[in-house]
């Protein structure tokens, strides 16, 4: 007799669940040194939603820009590293110039987690250009001339856990132009030559917790600045139990209505710990502590002059 074959049938939500960019696909990728970032920038227009992408020890060197990275709620693409992996973006290692760019540029992106890197080296660390929901945590972003962290034109950003340091020529975080749902939350960040956390724009609600500020306005050499400000257009900012310490300048600069200032500690600072200007209407202020006998709480206007000696 004659052998028929058997046609077999998969049913198609089988080839979707193994389709790839499914959940269950979800890639483990590692970017070596040195060329890591290179290879970052190449792998960006194939990462997926749940991919992760991890720098593997040693200095990578240079930059990586990525453009139209989209996870998915619950399922974001990671960038992270293993323990000993160092980002160095510089231009010149040898004379400490810095790379005139970002480390790490993301652009017109979604569902995001940057975590766990280490970077120096270059103008700016981690910026964030017409990006939503892109969490920034647990990084160590040292050594740079400009900004540690940029966020610009991008909404529901969360910056937690990060230490920032040594910014020699202006800020530890920077936001910038419109956006809402910004969170700076849990971070260390010293030794800025200007500000520490600069807020500037059309920025709703932004909320700055859990930080501390220490020695802002004063690296390399003293500038001045605010460690905190909410300007150029932000309302109803919310600062809460924020620690400064040390701090050249004003502790805070307000130039936004229905703000919320709230349980942090002023320690010590060279001019007040808040300069409120004239868009500082409807501000609220409850148990705060200032602990600078020497230096004013609160002034309304104009910025007074450094104390004698400074």
């Amino acid at each position: 007799m004659p052998r028929h074959k058997r046609a077999f049938f998969v049913p198609a939500v089988f080839l979707f669940c193994f389709a790839p960019g499914h959940p269950s696909f979800a890639r483990d990728i590692s970017l070596t040194a040195p060329n890591g970032l290179t290879e970052l920038t190449r792998l960006g227009p194939t990462l997926n939603p749940g991919d992760t992408a991890t720098f593997t020890p040693g200095v990578h060197s240079g930059s990586a820009s990525l453009n139209k990275l989209h996870g998915a709620p619950g399922r974001p693409i990671v960038i992270t590293a293993e323990k000993g992996a160092v980002i160095e973006s510089w231009k010149d290692a040898a004379k400490k110039e810095p790379l005139p760019a970002s480390s790490i540029l993301i652009q017109n992106s979604s569902d995001i987690e940057i975590t766990n890197l280490d970077i120096a080296g270059a103008a700016r660390g981690i910026t964030l250009g017409n990006c939503t929901n892109v969490a920034i945590s647990k990084n160590h972003i040292h050594d740079i001339s400009n900004y540690g962290i940029m966020n610009y034109k991008s909404s529901n950003t969360s910056i937690s856990d990060n230490t920032i340091e040594r910014s020699s020529l202006e800020h530890g975080i920077y936001i910038s132009a419109d956006a809402s749902n910004i969170r700076i939350t849990n971070n260390t960040i010293r030794d800025t030559h200007i500000n520490g956390i600069h807020i500037n724009g059309n920025i709703t609600a932004p909320i700055v917790q859990n930080n501390i500020l220490e020695r802002t306005g004063s690296y390399p050499t003293k500038e001045g600045g605010s460690a905190v400000t909410f300007i150029g257009g932000v309302t109803a900012p919310i600062l809460r139990n924020n620690t400064f310490k040390a701090i050249h300048g004003h502790a805070v600069t307000l130039d936004a209505p229905n703000a919320v200032i709230s349980s942090n500690t002023f320690q010590s600072y060279a001019w007040s710990a808040i300069l409120a200007l004239p868009n500082a209407t409807n501000m609220t202020l409850t148990n705060n502590r200032f602990q600078d006998p020497s230096a004013i709480p609160l002034v309304r206007g104009s910025a007074p002059g450094p104390r004698r000696g400074e």
